[in-house]
């Protein structure tokens, strides 16, 4: 991210009514992943933070807000272009979700400059809202966390799947050429080509996932996504927002808990908790289709997951060691090629093989 807030934000915020006069603008670049610039913006009246300070105005003419920007190329080594358009429909899916709860789940939108790709959301502070990924470093893994997300995620799904809804949110987040550009072609074809013994596989599911259309589907669902508030999880970063297949959510969660336990290995038995309350949790809240066949497909995804977080346009920074990398392609091909087709089988299969991380 640039140090200096470029002109185009300021322009921004300009157009969503945040700067009107002579207000002084602060500002601080945020870890925004590898898609997206994030700064937290604090707009004092003429005279800045010390007249709020002096008393000289008053201290609720102060507003501390966020300001996010999609990239057009994403912070990768290899070429990864996705359109900027994602950022309205990820302001639709907070909106949306944030309909069907009475408590917040998402942060509150302010503000949207759509013809820019910029959007003001509430800043949550960290020290109320600890980023879960944080937590399970610094080896906070609690499993009512895990629980609160993935029942969360399931009662999206469950209510975004009623028959009333389906027609309105499939026009709504007709993304599917995003979806293609952010997820199947960076991670489902890209581990395709690295992966030519299960090459045939991987396509067939890249295929399902472009053409199911069941519950409005978040598309990265990952701890670092995740804040932990005092009522439960708040859900960050929805630019892969698709009308699609939720098998596909569900397993992109339940693949980094298993990939968090590479990265702290005396965590494993934790993690693998969590791994089981997570879809535990999820699977009580499948109803808009057989749950088995649910959940078949899913752990497919999820194999899918794990050879793409190795060898895709995308893989995880904190696994480097390369017999590391080798035991999660050989539990993913283990995954796809005998169509393990339950999460506590793919529980089970990791923890027998964990021995390998020691």
């Amino acid at each position: 991210m640039n140090d200096k807030l470029p002109s185009e934000i300021l322009d921004s915020l300009k157009i969503m009514g945040f700067i009107k006069g002579g207000e002084v603008v602060d500002y601080q670049g945020l870890t925004g992943g590898v898609a997206s610039d994030i700064w937290r913006i604090d707009i004092y009246p003429t005279g800045g933070r010390d007249c709020v300070a002096e008393g000289v105005v008053e201290n609720d003419q102060h507003r501390t807000f966020c300001i996010k920007r999609a990239l057009s190329q994403l912070r990768v080594e290899q070429t990864w272009e996705v359109s900027t358009d994602r950022n309205a429909y990820e302001v639709r899916w907070f909106q949306t979700v944030a309909e069907f709860f009475s408590h917040e789940v998402v942060p509150r939108i302010l503000a949207h400059d759509e013809k820019h790709g910029v959007f003001a959301m509430d800043f949550l502070p960290p020290e109320n809202y600890p980023v879960w990924k944080n937590q399970l470093r610094d080896g906070v893994v609690d499993p009512v966390t895990a629980q609160q997300v993935a029942s969360t995620l399931g009662q999206i799904h469950q209510r975004s799947a009623l028959p009333s809804l389906r027609s309105e949110l499939i026009q709504q987040f007709d993304t599917s050429h995003l979806f293609y550009q952010i997820r199947i072609e960076p991670y489902f074809l890209a581990a395709a080509k690295k992966h030519p013994d299960v090459r045939c596989n991987i396509e067939n599911l890249a295929n399902i996932l472009a053409t199911t259309q069941t519950a409005l589907v978040h598309g990265d669902i990952s701890p670092k996504n995740i804040l932990v508030g005092e009522n439960g999880p708040i859900f960050l970063d929805a630019e892969c927002a698709i009308y699609g297949d939720p098998a596909f959510d569900i397993a992109f969660l339940l693949n980094h808990l298993l990939l968090k336990s590479v990265w702290r290995p005396l965590l494993l038995d934790q993690l693998l908790h969590c791994f089981t309350v997570a879809y535990e949790a999820y699977l009580s809240n499948v109803n808009w289709e057989d749950s088995s066949e649910f959940e078949k497909r899913a752990c497919a995804f999820l194999g899918v997951f794990l050879l793409a977080r190795i060898d895709g346009k995308s893989p995880v920074e904190y696994i480097t060691k390369e017999k590391y990398k080798e035991f999660v392609r050989n539990i993913a091909r283990t995954i796809l090629e005998k169509k393990i087709g339950t999460f506590q089988e793919i529980c089970d299969l990791w923890k027998q093989d964990a021995s390998y991380l020691e």
